[in-house]
């Protein structure tokens, strides 16, 4: 009951605030009241309802509002835990006129965000529940935000009301009237498989050809667990057949300098060896460094394949003639004389 001094004749607006819970609040509208304090009514009613009782007092009825429910399901496959998600999602919920809905049902102005926390959800399982009721009808966008996990990669699909999943983290859903109105979202994780590239590079110096060289170099290279990569990038535990030949190398410089990489292997320690094979009337030396340190003598280095890294390998073998030394004695018998020998005889 509203009670107060009014004058006599004069219009007055009576505004609702706030109607009940599930109610519209009723329109503004105008009264006047006469000398016997009667209430008489100026204009029409648009939603709700007001009259005036026997007793000129007035009577102001809200509408029930029509409402309905919105339910989100967030699905999480794959290679993540729940600590993960729950720092991971977070969801946004805008009505058509640019308001934001919040767990309790209020539309409101400002930004709001919800996470994983408003939802339900039974420990153990990957699936979270949040249905929020008495929800005005209209339009929404509900929009997941999927922040980045370090090695990991995901897909985002959704579903409204059961119907065909679509690839995307947003989705537009209409609340009906006295119904729940379902926007399923699945999320799918994959672990990154860390990698890097082994890059070898072989470099020639001195007197050897070209046919030579391919039939002298020879390459292995073993992980750290004993097996042997091979140049196409699988594993194997037999060393001859991941023998590599320059053959499989890519040259950058005739007879002088060769390259390979081998992207994307697993990541750890391997051992990188040399094989030379001797070359008739040629001696060799073999020198090689790991990305570009100091050069070390000798056919085997270690080196460490790290994640989205590089790791190169430098072999130089450097080639020179053998060299000896050849005497020759003659010995000279008989009725011959040092100049008769001299000007007779000829090598």
């Amino acid at each position: 009951m509203i009670e107060g001094k009014l004058n006599v004749g004069e219009e007055y607006t009576l505004h609702e605030a706030a109607g009940p819970v599930g109610y519209n609040t009723v329109s503004d509208f105008i009264f006047k009241v006469d000398n016997d304090n009667k209430v008489t009514l100026v204009n029409a009613m648009t939603d709700g309802e007001v009259k005036v009782a026997e007793d000129g007092t007035l009577v102001v009825t809200d509408s029930k509002k029509e409402i309905g429910d919105l339910e989100l399901t967030k699905t999480i496959k794959g290679d993540i835990n729940e600590e993960e998600a729950a720092g991971a999602l977070t969801f946004q919920i805008v009505s058509e006129d640019g308001k934001y809905l919040t767990a309790d049902s209020k539309l409101v102005d400002e930004e709001t965000t919800l996470t994983l926390d408003a939802f339900e959800h039974a420990e153990g399982t990957k699936v979270y529940t949040l249905k929020i009721e008495n929800v005005d009808l209209g339009n929404y966008t509900v929009t997941e935000t999927t922040k980045d996990i370090s090695g990991k990669e995901y897909t985002v699909k959704y579903a409204v009301n059961g119907g065909a999943q679509t690839e995307g983290n947003e989705a537009a859903a209409a609340v009906e009237a006295n119904k729940t109105t379902k926007v399923d979202f699945e999320d799918d994780y994959k672990n990154i498989e860390k990698t890097g590239n082994l890059e070898l590079t072989k470099t020639i110096k001195g007197e050897i050809t070209k046919e030579e060289l391919e039939g002298a170099l020879t390459f292995v290279i073993k992980t750290e667990d004993g097996k042997y990569l091979k140049a196409n990038k699988t594993l194997t535990e037999n060393a001859d057949e991941a023998v590599l030949t320059l053959k499989d190398f890519t040259e950058v410089e005739e007879a002088k300098k060769y390259t390979l990489t081998l992207e994307g292997i697993d990541l750890g320690n391997y051992t990188v060896t040399e094989t030379t094979k001797d070359i008739t009337g040629k001696e060799y030396t073999v020198k090689y460094a790991v990305n570009g340190g100091d050069q070390k003598d000798g056919k085997e280095a270690k080196a460490e394949v790290k994640d989205g890294e590089t790791t190169k390998v430098d072999f130089e073998d450097n080639y020179t003639k053998q060299t000896g030394k050849i005497e020759l004695t003659k010995t000279i018998k008989g009725d011959i004389n040092e100049e008769e020998a001299a000007g007779a005889l000829t090598f």
